[in-house]
């Protein structure tokens, strides 16, 4: 694959219901992480760094056969009592839309918006589902839904899937 099929692979699985970001279930050369690491003391640092290694490698291959089993433990960040430390996920997403809009690359651009206003309308449902007292948090999160709306609005070259879901998830109720 090219880096642009795997990107737009990894952005749009929230429509498909797949997910690709985790980088635990992928085999790398060492030479992709000379300049792209890990953020320290983040939670969803898969997210922070998959699409950096996507875009700086020459060629990705893929596999249809499933070659990793992955173990689930109370310990995982899945497995722990939901704070707000799991928006730090938002701040990858929008750490990712900064990065190809700088670099011209709107068509993955357009599609990691979309991803950006999605993790925003799901953050919100789990906040408002586990964090007390979250009425400025929620009031946040929905401004940011709605500028990204706008901002997705303006934008030519993201399908008209990719827009409807993304107005949904900000519009439509819980």
């Amino acid at each position: 694959h090219t880096y642009k099929e795997m990107l737009m692979m990894m952005n749009s699985g929230w429509i498909r219901g797949t997910y690709i970001a985790m980088t635990w279930n992928k085999l790398y050369h060492h030479s992709v992480f000379s300049e792209i690491r890990f953020p320290v003391g983040k939670l969803h640092e898969d997210v922070a760094t998959s699409y950096k290694l996507f875009y700086s490698a020459e060629k990705i291959g893929s596999f249809l056969k499933p070659m990793y089993f992955y173990r689930q433990v109370p310990t995982s960040i899945m497995g722990q009592p939901y704070s707000l430390k799991r928006l730090d996920v938002l701040e990858h997403a929008r750490d990712a839309v900064a990065f190809f809009k700088k670099r011209g690359e709107y068509d993955i651009y357009g599609v990691v918006l979309c991803n950006l206003i999605f993790r925003l309308k799901i953050s919100s449902i789990q906040v408002r589902k586990h964090i007390a007292d979250s009425e400025n948090i929620l009031a946040d999160l929905k401004r940011e839904m709605r500028e990204k709306v706008s901002e997705l609005r303006e934008h030519r070259t993201v399908g008209i899937l990719y827009k409807g879901a993304a107005y949904m998830a900000v519009y439509m109720p819980r």
